[in-house]
């Protein structure tokens, strides 16, 4: 009697311990998407760039970009109408309950000085970690990002491993279940001359896992219409990380916008052809200038009558396009993302990120393309 009473116990056990766990990934591999509210393709007559829109059973994890760090410290979000917008993302949980949701902190709108501050004193990252946990807490987010582009001097660098430290023990030591699971990551840069501005060998010992932004190797600032992203970019993207940290706490950065120039002359308009700067602003609101959503490339290509020619060995580099006279774009379909996938996974990388998502409205064919390359 006795020994089934420690068998019935230990099955109990086991059932409490696999409620608390959370689901597994399909196919064990991640897909970050990254929703931008400011990003719309209304006028194109696609449905709102809302995130009850958002398909949630394509995604392991959502990052609604971005809040930002205050000089007094604390987190808020970027605008007053991302609020209602948080409670759209936590109803996603419902339709896909093994959905991670992100709180992305940072981007190019935030104060980099104010990160710097934050993070420059115990006082100051406990006032801020305080802030972040219940920001969590209230609005139902997994967690944060922060994507701080980029730390200036080696105290931030060294600082940002123990604000790391310091939020998952503070997260651990909350008495929800919910609190103490919530995680951290990191948006790392596409190459090692930002790289090196983070210790990731530190930060890996506190994260759940980067981000890798290989994309935007190129872009109006250059004098050439060159490729944002070619495949033959991405090993610069590997190359610098840290051999003692497992590849598989990576994800590759896809960018589902394509990058536009003005080209200096109409009838040069082969790749590495001479530019005089971003190419003309499309009908979505996206950054500025110089970004197509594809939705929108599609229809220049087919109004125009326009031939989108593929670059590199088998055509799998990129893709791009010349049209309305003057102006050049280079992008991804789905051909092209698949073979970024198939290299990431020959590399070891632990899953991919979509920049952009609703750039791949309304069919999701982009998004639909990668899970399918992930194995997911």
């Amino acid at each position: 009697m006795a020994s089934l009473t420690r068998i019935f116990s230990s099955v109990i056990l086991l059932v409490l311990l696999l409620a608390w766990t959370p689901l597994p990934v399909q196919g064990n591999k991640r897909l970050v998407g990254y929703y931008i509210p400011q990003q719309s393709c209304s006028k194109l007559g696609l449905p709102s760039a809302i995130p009850k829109n958002i398909p949630a059973d394509l995604y392991t994890h959502l990052y609604f970009s971005f809040a930002l760090v205050t000089s007094s410290h604390t987190i808020k979000p970027s605008y007053s109408d991302d609020i209602p917008l948080y409670k759209q993302m936590r109803a996603l949980k419902l339709k896909n309950p093994a959905l991670k949701t992100l709180i992305a902190v940072g981007g190019s709108d935030m104060n980099p000085k104010y990160a710097s501050q934050m993070l420059s004193t115990s006082r100051n990252r406990k006032k801020f970690i305080n802030s972040a946990i219940k920001f969590c807490h209230t609005y139902g987010f997994n967690g944060i990002d922060l994507d701080w582009e980029y730390p200036i001097t080696t105290a931030d660098k060294r600082n940002l491993v123990t604000f790391a430290k310091e939020f998952r023990a503070a997260a651990k030591a909350e008495q929800s279940v919910v609190s103490k699971q919530l995680i951290i990551t990191i948006t790392l840069p596409g190459d090692g001359w930002f790289g090196k501005k983070f210790d990731i060998a530190g930060l890996s010992k506190h994260v759940a896992f980067f981000n890798l932004m290989s994309y935007d190797y190129h872009g109006p600032w250059e004098s050439k219409a060159r490729p944002a992203a070619s495949r033959s970019d991405l090993p610069q993207a590997i190359s610098y990380l840290p051999t003692s940290v497992p590849r598989s706490k990576f994800n590759l950065g896809l960018q589902y916008e394509g990058n536009t120039f003005t080209l200096k002359s109409s009838s040069h308009y082969t790749p590495g052809s001479s530019t005089t700067g971003a190419g003309h602003k499309g009908s979505c609101d996206l950054d500025s200038a110089g970004y197509l959503s594809y939705p929108e490339i599609m229809k220049i290509k087919k109004a125009q009558s326009k031939t989108a020619h593929r670059a590199g060995k088998s055509g799998l580099d990129y893709i791009w396009m010349h049209y309305s006279k003057n102006q050049w774009v280079s992008f991804d379909d789905a051909t092209t993302l698949k073979a970024k996938v198939k290299y990431a996974l020959s590399k070891g990388i632990g899953g991919v990120f979509a920049w952009g998502i609703f750039s791949d409205m309304p069919t999701y064919k982009l998004t639909t393309a990668v899970k399918g390359a992930l194995g997911n």
